[in-house]
């Protein structure tokens, strides 16, 4: 029963392929329902109109239909052949055949049906604008034929009474048609293009957060066994490395074993910042006030052939976290010089616009003006292929070894988490541009502030108790070991529920508890709720390497006193202590 429609469709898809954008796409099924059409409805009309014209022993009328017929056959044929040469062709033929019966037989001949679908054909195969300028083409062709019939230039009008003012009368009424329907078919199927890409868009859109979700899930769920790997690594490096005197031999090869542990856990914190993006302390930021803040840093990174310039406007103000901000345009400044290995520029421009001047973006909906933040490079370019994979997790065009695939990927991520829409262009050969639009907001912006100090550490006296409870025995006694080299009295459980069992018996009083977060018997936050309500003064801080966005909603608002993300340092470590025992 379906046969014939499947049939139908392939023919159709192999006459143009219904490739490119949707507009695109459906003015090419559109083309090849033409020409189909024309080549097997047109056998008819060809056959009678050649019958009638060897009847009436009119030859140019044979090799008018003939040849206009066959090269419609051949364009039928030649899907190889570009779109636009087919749909002109198509669109010029009506014009050619409208003209030529009106000159030669007036009215008695369908010259002015063939002209009214000339604009139409236009319309509906290239566009609303190709549509008016074919409604003007048609105009001038009518005038420049109609003037001419009071000199009797065409054959018809010696011998057709009234012939002046049935021609202005027929070329008004075909003018007047002919725009009306253009106009109407060429906004029509604009607004069904845009329609279909803003739909295609938004598939696509839901398709790679579906994706990004699903790698999400994936990551945080190998996270916390992976930091749970790198934990002990990073702890007892960093404690044979103190051991050992300055000049011994071992020392660089412990600095390289915490220095593939560090990069181990940033390249950790960057899957999980892409796949998850953090909410941060959001606060109302000077955009292009921050941009120029950053620029000293981002010099920092390029190299001497690479010239960066940064120019803004007046305050644009947008809500975000400052740090993200600048790690966005760390990210896109160091990818852009990456893409320029002889040397070149990049421009970072900072504007605000009206919204309506950049385009229609369903995330950008509620508000009237942008923020608009450019970064512009004269690189090598990329090919349209690879500018739709850019902001795909893990998708790099370089070497390995010299890139992970992140970084644009936690652009992406990071500016849709603030409310943004992230656009890429470029061309092989011409640099690469990549904008950034972010709802502004009013109000006075927060200034900068540096991140405080971290006081130095000192011993702790000799009674002061912390309890460590992790279910992995490394991790439980490599944090054990470093709380006691810093002069804490530890005690270390391996479950929660061995710790409630033992808690009102510990002596002396404990003065900090660090718990992991995910542990098969109970877990860090049931931990926490249990034992503060025997000591709701016991400043409990929570350890793990995947922290999730409702997790740390719910830190800031319960019991718990700090989160320490694994893999964590000596110092990092000592700053939260020193943390805790001030609340004492």
């Amino acid at each position: 029963m379906y046969a014939a429609p499947e049939r139908l469709r392939r023919t159709l898809d192999w006459i143009a392929p219904p490739v490119g954008t949707p507009i695109e796409a459906w003015r090419r099924r559109i083309l090849a329902a033409m020409l189909l059409g024309v080549c097997v409805l047109g056998a008819f009309a060809y056959a009678v109109g050649v019958s009638a014209a060897i009847i009436n022993g009119v030859a140019s009328v044979i090799v008018v239909d003939s040849v206009v017929y066959g090269a419609i056959i051949l364009l039928t044929l030649g899907n190889r052949l570009p779109y636009t040469l087919r749909a002109s062709s198509l669109v010029v033929f009506p014009l050619l055949l409208g003209t030529f019966f009106l000159f030669n037989f007036g009215f008695t001949a369908a010259g002015f049906p063939w002209l009214l679908s000339f604009p139409i054909f236009a319309s509906v195969l290239l566009g609303v604008r190709a549509g008016i300028w074919s409604v003007g083409v048609l105009s001038v062709l009518l005038v420049a034929l109609g003037v001419s019939i009071p000199s009797n230039l065409m054959p018809w009008t010696a011998s057709t009474p009234n012939a002046f003012l049935m021609w202005w009368v027929s070329s008004s009424t075909v003018v007047l048609l002919g725009a009306l329907v253009a106009i109407a078919a060429g906004y029509l199927f604009d607004g069904l293009g845009r329609e279909a890409n803003a739909r295609q868009a938004a598939e696509l859109e839901a398709d790679r957060r579906e994706r990004l979700a699903a790698l999400g899930t994936l990551t945080g769920g190998i996270a916390h066994d992976f930091n749970n790997l790198l934990q002990p690594i990073l702890s007892d490096a960093e404690d044979a490395r103190r051991m050992l005197p300055d000049d011994h031999a071992a020392r660089a090869r412990l600095d390289n074993i915490l220095l593939s542990t560090s990069r181990a856990r940033t390249l950790v914190r960057r899957i999980l910042s892409f796949a998850r993006p953090a909410q941060g302390n959001r606060e109302i930021v000077d955009l292009g006030a921050l941009a120029l803040e950053s620029e000293r840093l981002i010099r920092a990174v390029l190299p001497p052939s690479v010239e960066l310039r940064t120019t803004v406007q007046d305050a644009v103000h947008i809500l975000a976290e400052p740090g993200e901000l600048q790690q966005v345009l760390l990210n896109v400044v160091t990818n852009a010089s990456q893409a320029m290995p002889d040397g070149g520029l990049i421009t970072v421009t900072v504007s605000e616009q009206a919204r309506r001047d950049v385009g229609d973006d369903a995330a950008l909906s509620g508000a009237d003006r942008v923020a608009v933040l450019t970064v512009t490079d004269t690189g090598v370019g990329m090919s349209r292929e690879t500018l739709a994979h850019i902001f795909e997790p893990f998708f790099t065009t370089k070497r390995p070894g010299q890139g992970t695939g992140l970084g644009l990927a936690t652009v992406h991520a990071t500016i849709t988490a603030i409310g943004g829409v992230v656009r890429a262009e470029s061309r092989p050969g011409e640099g690469t541009r990549l904008t950034a639009l972010l709802p502004t907001v009013s109000g006075p912006a927060t200034g900068m502030s540096p991140a405080p100090a971290i006081a130095t550490a000192t011993l702790a006296a000799p009674a002061t108790h912390v309890i460590v409870v992790d279910d992995e025995p490394a991790v439980l006694l490599t944090t054990a070991r470093l709380l006691e080299r810093l002069g804490y009295q530890v005690t270390r459980f391996s479950s929660p529920t061995e710790l409630l069992r033992q808690f009102d018996a510990l002596s002396p009083p404990p003065a900090a508890l660090f718990t992991d977060l995910s542990m098969p018997s109970m877990s860090g936050w049931e931990l926490a709720s249990a034992v503060h309500l025997r000591a709701p003064q016991l400043p409990i801080v929570l350890m793990t390497g995947n922290l999730e966005l409702e997790d740390d909603q719910t830190a800031q608002n319960s019991m718990i006193t700090g989160i320490l993300s694994k893999p964590f340092t000596s110092g990092e470590l000592q700053a939260m202590l020193q943390r805790c025992l001030a609340l004492r």
